[in-house]
């Protein structure tokens, strides 16, 4: 396979991990992640939110992401403007955007907290595919507050 042909089928697999992420997390289908995350994955929002300690490993991501999920009536996670690099023969580094809309429920069906950021995983082709090593969530901006996440 000539070399432009490897960077498109590169692209297109972690576009797919990308979505695919998306639409598990607001489909509260968190099995799926196994799939897309190494079971000793690290996940870092401490730039921005340093009250989120340092996440190590998948088990541990699913119970974050379930503790915020659980707490809004629904969630949407958009990614778009993803930027792919091959790094070696079976790893690889992406960016791309985000924009999350969690919407409380209950009493806090009035209140939202909408998140723009940015993810910079690291990801790693193994036996099951391509899943990401390492994530870094940069937030560019909030809307909203979090208290549609408390409670």
């Amino acid at each position: 396979m000539d070399a432009a042909l490897q960077e498109l089928v590169l692209y297109r697999a972690i576009e797919e991990q990308v979505i695919r992420y998306a639409r598990a997390v607001d489909d509260s289908h968190y099995e799926a992640l196994a799939d897309i995350f190494v079971p000793n994955v690290v996940v870092d929002f401490t730039k921005d939110h340093p009250e989120i300690p340092l996440i190590r490993g998948r088990d541990e991501l699913v119970a974050v992401l379930k503790s915020v999920t659980e707490k809004c009536a629904s969630t949407q996670h958009l990614v778009g403007n993803l930027i792919v690099s091959a790094k070696g023969k079976d790893g690889a580094e992406s960016r791309v955007y985000l924009r999350t809309l969690h919407i409380g429920k209950g009493e806090r069906k009035n209140v939202v907290w909408d998140v723009m950021a940015e993810y910079h995983d690291l990801w790693q082709r193994d036996d099951f595919g391509w899943r990401i090593v390492r994530r870094v969530h940069r937030s560019l901006g909030e809307l909203g507050t979090m208290e549609a996440l408390v409670g």
